[in-house]
């Protein structure tokens, strides 16, 4: 199985892939400095291609509230739209239990955003 996991360098992101790893699971971790950029687009169509299941453990680039949520909705935005293209089998959103409960910006730009992924018309889908 070949999982994407979108945000794989911050808190929650770092420890999905260290435990997807963990059960011997092909990781691909896309990166700004590899020229991957969830929130524009640039690199994500190479980084999905040949994927299963891409993760979005995401989190705001911007503490500011405005620009934390338009960094969240573009990242799952593209995310998506490149997954329907790349036909990958599944879409999984993290970090959202508890999110009505966390102050940080991106968890609550998900809460929004879970409605828009479960209505995708692609072959994913959120995994709650």
């Amino acid at each position: 199985m070949r999982v994407v996991v979108a945000g794989a360098t911050g808190m929650v992101g770092s420890r999905t892939v260290a435990r997807l790893r963990d059960h011997g699971v092909e990781v691909v971790p896309p990166s700004v400095r590899d020229g991957v950029d969830a929130a524009t687009d640039p690199g994500l169509d190479r980084a999905l291609r040949a994927a299963d299941v891409v993760v979005d453990a995401t989190d705001a680039a911007s503490p500011a509230e405005q620009g934390g949520l338009h960094f969240c909705r573009s990242a799952t935005i593209g995310l998506l739209t490149v997954a329907k293209t790349a036909e990958v089998e599944q879409h999984v959103v993290l970090p959202e239990v508890g999110a009505e409960r966390t102050p940080p910006v991106c968890f609550r730009a998900k809460l929004r955003l879970k409605k828009q992924v479960r209505r995708s018309r692609s072959p994913t889908g959120p995994v709650a």
